[in-house]
């Protein structure tokens, strides 16, 4: 999609695409150009780039997803640890779950939390891997993990769509697996990957123009994923005047 102001001599050279998987993203490509300089061949060389990274980011964000959800399926499964979790055993749980993350650079973090929180959807965590700086942080209350945190009480593995993390404020994507004993589920437990760390790759890798850039926003419009990291869940596009046009672009 292009959106041009004929009334300045320079514009914004808007393109935007959705990125499969359903974890909520757009990929937006801005350039400060030239009206008059706009060719047909610049925008279809940067849709087909934007075209490129949204598959990119497709596949590697698909392929992670699978993978993660592939380990917990299996930890979930060891009836060693299954009984650490039941018998309250938080301090060997910690040193499984930290031996566990140690080779993912991308974790964000790995934790087992109550299954609810208050007798209603959410949770509480109650140990990590990353030293126990989020235990008792409750999430999963009217945010984006809301809806895999039930999933996972009906007894599925199941993905967040993108949100922002209440430990770090930074950007991740939370997978969910519940741990399940004598047919009721005691606890879950939550890998959460460094989405916008895996996005700032993408970013860097593509140059749009000589003053473009990549970003990733959620369909509602916020940044999450921008070359300059403090409009990271601080830029609402939609203060731009924008960004509905993009947003409900087919």
């Amino acid at each position: 999609m292009t959106l041009f102001d004929k009334q300045k001599s320079h514009i914004l050279l808007i393109l935007s695409t959705a990125v499969a998987l359903g974890i909520g993203l757009i990929v937006t490509a801005i350039s400060l150009t030239n009206y008059h300089r706009v060719k047909a061949h610049m925008i279809h060389e940067f849709s087909r780039q934007m075209s490129s990274q949204s598959s990119l980011a497709a596949d590697y964000i698909n392929h992670h997803v699978n993978l993660k959800s592939w380990a917990l399926s299996t930890l979930i499964k060891d009836s060693s640890f299954v009984e650490l979790v039941r018998t309250n055993n938080l301090k060997a749980v910690q040193k499984q779950l930290t031996e566990f993350a140690s080779q993912d650079d991308y974790l964000e973090n790995l934790f087992i939390c109550s299954p609810g929180y208050q007798g209603k959807i959410g949770a509480q965590i109650l140990t990590d891997a990353i030293g126990n700086v989020s235990k008792g942080v409750v999430f999963g209350i009217d945010d984006p993990f809301s809806h895999t945190l039930a999933q996972s009480l009906d007894k599925k593995i199941s993905h967040s769509s993108i949100g922002q993390s209440p430990v770090t404020g930074k950007t991740v994507i939370l997978i969910t697996a519940p741990i399940i004993d004598n047919g009721s589920v005691i606890a879950i437990i939550g890998y959460a990957t460094l989405l916008g760390d895996i996005l700032d790759h993408l970013i860097a890798s593509i140059k749009i123009g000589t003053q473009g850039y990549l970003f990733f926003a959620t369909p509602g419009g916020m940044a999450v994923a921008h070359p300059n990291k403090k409009f990271n869940w601080n830029l609402d596009i939609n203060t731009l005047g924008f960004w509905e046009q993009i947003a409900g672009a087919k």
